[in-house]
């Protein structure tokens, strides 16, 4: 909906938005923090994922996908649902 509200033109144009009007930066970047920790020290516990893959994610891979979800996906869906992707 916010997306909607803010009709961007561009992925800067959403990202600028989203930060200065729904959540900070920080706040994504804290939700990246928390899936890093449990990727690190819940789901080796779980024996359902292969070590290596889990030991091979960073800090820095969580949080690239947090703002990658919410920035890069949110909008180009949104492009995608005005026809322009």
């Amino acid at each position: 909906a916010s997306i909607r509200d803010c009709q961007p033109a561009s992925l800067e144009e959403w990202g600028d938005y989203y930060y200065s009007n729904i959540r900070s930066r920080e706040h994504i970047e804290s939700l990246g923090v928390r899936l890093y920790y449990h990727i690190t020290e819940t789901l080796p516990g779980e024996k359902r994922f292969h070590p290596e893959l889990l030991e091979s994610i960073t800090q820095d891979d969580c949080l690239q996908y947090m703002h990658n979800i919410v920035i890069t996906r949110t909008y180009n869906g949104y492009a995608k649902e005005r026809g322009r992707l």
